[in-house]
């Protein structure tokens, strides 16, 4: 991977453990911070013009959401799942944890996975719209 993702991809994580400190519903492994955290660096990397893609993974009952970008997953919110801080593997090569994370899930990508997360009430990107567009003019 680019080391100019892999810094980003950092950075945004930094700022997003920021936004979502006093959100009850995220932990501090970042369990439940995916959505916004993906979407973050999803839109950070679009404005750097990197072809990057927003995914998600979503069921009755549970959801994960990742970056792709190269054929490669860039999941910034592993730990969650005991993985790296910042999670970088080929899309047809997951981790085990990544794995058993999105297994049973239906897997939603660009747009419809935008829509998707919407609904993802105090774990939506779209309360943290302000600071989503406050980041990607930082970048």
């Amino acid at each position: 991977m680019d080391p100019e993702v892999l810094k980003l991809a950092r950075w945004v994580r930094r700022r997003v453990k920021r936004w979502v400190l006093n959100n009850p519903e995220i932990m501090t492994d970042m369990t439940g911070a995916c959505a916004i955290a993906s979407y973050a660096l999803y839109r950070v990397l679009r404005a750097k013009g990197w072809g990057a893609e927003f995914c998600c993974g979503t069921s009755e009952w549970k959801g994960h959401c990742w970056v792709e970008l190269n054929g490669h997953v860039l999941d910034i919110t592993a730990t969650q799942f005991d993985g790296p801080v910042i999670a970088v593997f080929p899309i047809r090569r997951p981790p085990m944890w990544f794995s058993k994370a999105v297994t049973g899930l239906k897997t939603l990508q660009g747009k419809t996975a935008e829509i998707e997360v919407e609904s993802w009430e105090s774990q939506s990107p779209i309360m943290y719209r302000r600071h989503v567009r406050r980041l990607v003019q930082q970048a």
